[in-house]
């Protein structure tokens, strides 16, 4: 799904050698999603650490691109103020008519009983802050 929704904006020309926007959007997610280094990523494919660095950058850039089709916010009175008390009904956030995914801020490390809750996949300590829009 991603891949055709990006096809046509990865499609460059072949100087340096022609990599296809298949393989440009499966070499971005592998090193988004592994969080490795740049280098690894590449490895599997045949390409350097600079030619991934500019993949992530046009596989971001054509996703951003194609942004309106998955990011909407109520327009009508009537549209917000379902989603508010869609929002209120979920969690108890009063006013809320849209929310921006999540994201892991690291912090010093916690101890005592509590120290467990604060750590995330990676190994290290965060808070998982959500970022909302006010009415």
């Amino acid at each position: 799904m991603i891949i055709d929704m990006v096809k046509n904006d990865l499609a460059g020309d072949a100087r340096g050698g022609f990599i296809s926007p298949h393989l440009k959007v499966l070499a971005a997610i592998r090193t988004w999603a592994r969080g490795e280094i740049q280098d690894d990523a590449g490895d599997l494919g045949g390409m350097s650490q600079p030619t991934i660095s500019l993949i992530c950058k046009q596989v971001a850039l054509a996703i951003v691109a194609h942004r309106a089709h998955w990011i909407k916010m109520p327009q009508s009175v009537e549209e917000q103020n379902k989603v508010i008390a869609g929002f209120y009904a979920l969690c108890g956030f009063r006013q809320v008519i849209g929310a921006i995914d999540c994201t892991h801020i690291r912090i010093p490390k916690v101890g005592g009983d509590v120290a467990q809750y604060y750590i995330n996949r990676k190994g290290y300590s965060s808070i998982n802050v959500q970022v909302s829009y006010l009415v």
